[in-house]
């Protein structure tokens, strides 16, 4: 029995902003999964969450982004601090976290041929995560990307327009290179939920 291919992930950073970072990530995992067949999980790592409002409605990204402890739906800011619990030292009181999420991952477009597009939608709270230490952000998503098996067969990440802790992480994650993805056709089409 052949060795299955590993997951590849592919992280698309520019410290420059308005250079198409969310264009080529969306339309690259489009293109994978409508046009290659592939599973692909693209993960909205930039606070601006330009990919997940493009992707998902108003109402589903308002499900996903909302700020209240019933919500059970994740986003990627969930995944980084859905488990901290710290002491406020001025304060005197203990934190933990604000609601338990039961899933992180939004079912996109299932497409002919079982290609699939699920994202991890973005929060423009991720603001916060940018500040703590790149290590803690790369160990937060090894450790999560595995839960996911072999469900996706590329995972996308669309990076802020910074040097933060997030692209750092998403950098470190990534396997191959930008010269591994240049055999896939240039002609690229982005697929928004209906």
């Amino acid at each position: 029995m052949p060795d299955q291919p590993k997951q590849s992930v592919l992280a698309v950073q520019n410290i420059k902003g308005g250079v198409g970072k969310t264009t080529i990530a969306v339309n690259l995992a489009a293109l994978l999964a409508e046009r290659h067949h592939k599973r692909v999980l693209l993960i909205d790592a930039d606070p601006q969450c330009n990919a997940s409002l493009y992707l998902l409605s108003d109402e589903r990204f308002g499900a996903r982004t909302r700020e209240d402890k019933e919500r059970r739906e994740g986003n990627l800011h969930d995944l980084f601090h859905g488990d901290v619990r710290y002491f406020d030292v001025v304060s005197g009181k203990p934190h933990g976290p604000l609601r338990r999420v039961s899933d992180y991952q939004e079912p996109v477009r299932t497409c002919a041929g079982g290609g699939s597009l699920t994202l991890v939608c973005g929060s423009a709270r991720m603001f916060e995560v940018q500040e703590i230490a790149a290590e803690i952000v790369v160990s937060r998503i090894k450790k999560w990307l595995p839960r996911t098996g072999d469900a996706y067969e590329h995972v996308i990440i669309d990076c802020p327009p910074s040097i933060s802790s997030v692209s750092l992480a998403a950098l470190r994650r990534r396997t191959g290179s930008w010269s591994r993805w240049r055999r896939i056709s240039s002609r690229c089409t982005g697929c928004r939920s209906s």
